[in-house]
């Protein structure tokens, strides 16, 4: 089923070495799908597959050094709307938290919720002729 209807849908990812938490929140944050894959190929593709059942989809993304890199890459080339985090900006959303607990599930969900309310300066990273992504702009 096709939750979306004319409400924007958002996707926060947490990301860890092995694994990351993904949370799917409608417009009136209400938590839809949550779920945790592995970091890889597989994990990529099943959560392709997760999304596509969605119209209006921002997905939201901590860039945490090198882990992030592959499943952004895939997900840009499958044309995702996705918004690159700042980890300086995550990490002050994480402190603000009532609750100091700190799990990826909790994370997935307050990117979700960040991406929101966030205002639009946006990191990216360009495409370059070897279909790699490397040069980071603001």
């Amino acid at each position: 089923m096709n939750w979306s209807g004319g409400y924007m849908i958002y996707v926060g990812i947490a990301l860890a070495k092995k694994k990351f938490d993904y949370c799917i929140i409608d417009s009136e944050l209400s938590v839809i799908k949550r779920g945790i894959l592995i970091n890889n190929n597989n994990g990529f593709s099943e959560f392709l597959r997760i999304i596509k059942k969605y119209k209006n989809i921002k997905i939201g993304i901590e860039s945490t050094g090198i882990y992030h890199v592959n499943l952004y890459t895939y997900l840009i080339n499958n044309n995702c709307n996705i918004i690159l985090l700042n980890p300086m900006e995550t990490k002050l959303l994480k402190s603000s938290r009532i609750r100091k607990n700190k799990t990826d599930k909790i994370d997935a969900e307050a990117i979700a919720k960040y991406i929101i309310i966030r205002k639009n300066n946006i990191i990216t990273m360009e495409k370059n002729t070897e279909n790699t992504y490397t040069n980071l702009k603001e």
